[in-house]
Formats: structure tokens, sequence, C-alpha cells
């Protein structure tokens, strides 16, 4: 098969994709490279839609390239089905991250100027102050 020509998945298979790198996506604390194993799994392993060799140029021509590390996904989703399996590894890593990341902000935002909570007793300066027997202790202690 030629570099330039991807394989045709079925649109079951597109979803199952992207549903899968988005499970992927939530569950990855470390990053996305943190992944990787059971990116290998699925897209080699398991479907075979690339080889072994294809998967470990993907990760090295993605870390390799300036940019975020997140680029091998990309690089991945291309040889398993070009453009559109690029878009489907994209928006599976790239979604779960984007939608919480603005939600909560947007939660943020909307509680910014909200006033505090009443507190149960209003702080008295002299609860902070040091009692002067304590400093008559302190500075009155013997050096050996």
């Amino acid at each position: 098969m030629s570099a330039l020509v991807h394989p045709v998945l079925s649109t079951a298979d597109l979803l199952g994709l992207f549903g899968h790198f988005l499970v992927l996506s939530l569950l990855a604390i470390g990053g996305a490279i943190t992944t990787a194993p059971d990116m290998h799994r699925y897209v080699v392993a398991e479907h075979h839609w690339i080889s072994d060799a294809q998967f470990s140029a993907s990760i090295a021509i993605a870390q390799a390239a300036p940019g975020p590390n997140v680029l091998f996904v990309a690089v991945i989703g291309w040889n398993v089905a070009g453009p559109i399996g690029t878009l489907a590894t994209m928006a599976g890593t790239m979604l779960p991250s984007t939608a919480l990341t603005l939600i909560a902000t947007r939660w943020g935002q909307r509680r910014r100027f909200r006033p505090s909570p009443p507190r149960a007793t209003k702080p008295n300066i002299h609860d902070y102050s040091v009692p002067e027997e304590s400093t008559w202790l302190i500075t009155n202690i013997p050096c050996a």
C-alpha cells in the first residue's frame, strides 16, 4: 500500500477510534504519551490498522517535531485513516480537556464577584497578639 493511500474505515470504526481516544484522554494523567501503550494495543494489536513500525515512526516523528507532544496522536490518526482519522483521534483527545477547562472557567467566572460567606465570629486584633509574658520568656532564655 502506498504511503498516501489510507484504508477506508467504516463510520463505526471511526466512531470507535474517536471514542477510544476520548476515554484515554479522560484517563490520562501525565500527558498523552502515557496512553501510548493502550493506543498501540488498540490500533496495532487489536485492529491491525497500522504496523508496529508505523506506530513507532508516528511517535518518533511527532516527538522530533517542534510543538506540543500530543502531535503524535494526529500522526497516528493520519496513518490509520488519513485526514478523517486525524480528526477523529485529535477530537477524541482534545475534546474532554477542552470541555472541562471551559466548564471550570465559566463556573469560576460566574462566582467571581459573590460575597464571601459570613464568618461565625469577627476577628479581633487582640486574638492575634503575643502576650507580654511570652515575650519576656523568649528574650530572657539563658544561652548555653
